[in-house]
């Protein structure tokens, strides 16, 4: 009989032993190696242990101070949830301290008013206490309730500085409110764009938020 491989015998490749070779490195990896690795993973990002993604919307009413916070997030962890979507932008204001929007007048009663204190940053800080992800919940293209530009604040409010954002139909015609009662600015608006990037830009990098999810992307029905 002909020898294998071109005539060349290759006397130290033994079919079983190279199979036990490979048993007993797969034994290795999971039995030592892989749970080192998820040990290690966890020490460092105890996130990293969830193995269901069991997630609570709270929406930008249901807060209204850092107690309210508190108890939405011991509901939270007793409910068995281990994440949480807080609402941080709604009309393209802000329930956070944001560089770019006016803070919430939801918090306050007034547009820009400093509510003293910070909705997201106590989401973050007592959500990841109980063991829980908080992702920051926005509102991406709903800007108000009214075509009608809102008063003057620091920083100003998209509809005061960019009236021309809103969405228009082919006559230029500016939309009224949806069926829930918003107004959206245009996505196909370059500026609209940035200006939205910057925000979501904003909130990730100055607060230590597990992730952003992004709401009304879209045109309105």
């Amino acid at each position: 009989a002909s020898p294998p491989l071109g005539g060349r015998r290759i006397p130290w490749i033994n079919f079983y032993a190279m199979t036990g070779l490979l048993f007993y490195l797969t034994i290795l990896w999971f039995k030592i190696i892989l749970p080192v690795v998820v040990i290690i993973g966890v020490t460092v990002n105890p996130l990293l242990a969830l193995d269901e993604f069991r997630a609570l919307f709270v929406t930008r009413w249901d807060f209204n101070s850092p107690a309210r916070v508190q108890t939405i997030v011991t509901n939270a962890k007793s409910g068995g949830f281990n994440v949480i979507f807080f609402q941080v932008r709604g009309i393209a204001d802000a329930f956070y301290q944001s560089n770019y929007e006016p803070w919430s007048k939801d918090l306050t009663g007034t547009l820009g008013r400093n509510p003293g204190w910070d909705p997201l940053q106590e989401a973050v800080t007592r959500g990841h206490a109980a063991g829980l992800e908080v992702h920051a919940w926005i509102n991406t293209l709903p800007a108000g309730n009214s075509s009608t530009p809102p008063p003057p604040t620091t920083p100003p409010h998209i509809l005061y500085s960019h009236p021309d954002w809103l969405m228009a139909n082919s006559q230029g015609v500016k939309m009224a409110p949806d069926v829930y009662g918003y107004v959206f600015v245009s996505p196909g608006i370059p500026a609209v764009q940035d200006h939205i990037s910057n925000v979501v830009y904003d909130i990730a990098s100055r607060y230590n938020v597990d992730g952003v999810h992004f709401d009304y992307i879209r045109y309105p029905d």
